[in-house]
């Protein structure tokens, strides 16, 4: 039974204890991942509801309200998709937060939002990135246990 007040996700720091019993570098990695696959689920949202937003926006809004006078669409539709742009930055910099993006990745994303149909290729490559870097870590971290165990394993190695 977790300890009261432990949650997945709660924000503990390296060296915090749960029920008295130390926190490891597996449960924290295993967090960490948690963490970054939860930020590029709720990025991922957030990129479609945008990508259609401006899509709807231009591509309908626009020439109805230019070709034929009429701007309930982009009455309605321009503040949906102006306040849903706000929560994608912020998804955006919760993903490029975890993920350690540089600057220049985390710009990317963030102007995918202008061009319509952008939002959607920056969401399919942020995704491919993302996973393929928890990959990595994961081969990594499997490549160390198992230098571990064979230098634990060989008395000529310890």
């Amino acid at each position: 039974m977790p300890a009261a007040g432990a949650r997945r996700g709660d924000g503990r720091e390296h060296g915090d204890k749960v029920n008295g019993i130390p926190l490891g570098p597996a449960t924290e990695k295993a967090r960490s991942r948690r963490a970054v696959m939860g930020a590029l689920k709720r990025y991922r949202i957030m990129a479609d509801i945008v990508g259609v937003g401006l899509i709807v926006l231009v591509f309908i809004g626009i020439p109805l309200q230019y070709g034929l006078g009429w701007d309930g669409v982009v009455a309605v539709v321009g503040p949906v998709h102006g306040f849903a742009y706000i929560i994608y930055l912020a998804a955006g910099y919760d993903l490029a937060r975890r993920g350690r993006w540089t600057i220049w990745q985390m710009a990317a994303v963030i102007l995918a939002g202008f061009v319509p149909g952008l939002a959607f290729v920056a969401e399919h490559y942020t995704t491919q990135r993302v996973l393929r870097q928890l990959h990595e870590q994961e081969d990594d971290q499997r490549i160390r246990q198992l230098d571990d165990t064979t230098i634990a394993g060989d008395p000529q190695l310890s």
